[in-house]
């Protein structure tokens, strides 16, 4: 079977500029942080990440999940791709999708990826939305995995290109954020309609992790174009 053509790597000079900053709207949520792309008609997105260390400051059970996505921002379906660090494991290399009735597929990749490591992650789809391809690529190593899905169209919405710093549910509900200095992401941007639209633009959303009595957990330290920095500040 064809494999869909990945388009990222070549159209990086082609990234939009951002947009004026009085456009740029500001969001919570008690799991995650990061940027968010509204406006529909995203098929692709990807960013490179620096892998942060994590400790065992706020628990052994604390975590921290990385990934790119696309829709899932109040709405189904969606698809994401990433990696879950726990103090004292290996790091997990996992992407998710989930279909507009909330059923969901978690598959698992073999890869290694250490703090401090940069890594590339990327979801896209065909332009049928048939296919759909999850790359996860250590820059550091020089390995990486691919996963193909397909029959893909029922996880497709484009609605928003998503890219985040969260908080995961395992091992249980309320898992405390683990403590990580700062996650830096770069080379951050979707394809809506056939262009390349940097995360950081005049629509973004820029969503900060509040945790009990709305303490700030995670939050965007600083921002532009394609690269952003999120930086943590406490554990629940």
């Amino acid at each position: 079977m064809k494999r869909v053509v990945l388009l990222l790597a070549v159209v990086t000079a082609a990234v939009l500029a951002a947009g004026p900053a009085h456009a740029v709207s500001r969001d919570s949520s008690n799991l995650w942080s990061g940027l968010v792309s509204p406006g529909g008609g995203y098929s692709a997105v990807t960013a490179d990440v620096r892998v942060p260390k994590v400790t065992t400051g706020c628990g052994s059970s604390s975590n921290v999940v990385i990934y790119v996505g696309l829709g899932g921002y109040g709405s189904l379906p969606f698809v994401q791709n990433g990696i879950t660090l726990i103090p004292g494991r290996t790091i997990g290399v996992w992407s998710e999708v989930f279909d507009r009735y909330g059923h969901t597929r978690v598959t698992s990749k073999a890869l290694q990826v250490r703090p401090g490591d940069l890594l590339r992650l990327s979801a896209q789809f065909s332009a049928s939305r048939y296919q759909l391809i999850f790359t996860w690529n250590n820059l550091s190593l020089h390995k990486s995995v691919t996963q193909l899905v397909t029959s893909a169209a029922k996880y497709y919405n484009g609605a928003t290109a998503d890219y985040v710093v969260e908080r995961s549910w395992y091992p249980y509900r309320g898992s405390p954020l683990a403590q990580y200095g700062r996650v830096s992401f770069g080379r951050a941007y979707a394809l809506r309609y056939g262009h390349v639209v940097a995360a950081y633009n005049g629509s973004t959303r820029v969503v900060t992790m509040r945790g009990i009595g709305g303490r700030v957990l995670s939050t965007v330290a600083s921002v532009g174009g394609q690269s952003f920095t999120t930086a943590w500040k406490g554990c629940r």
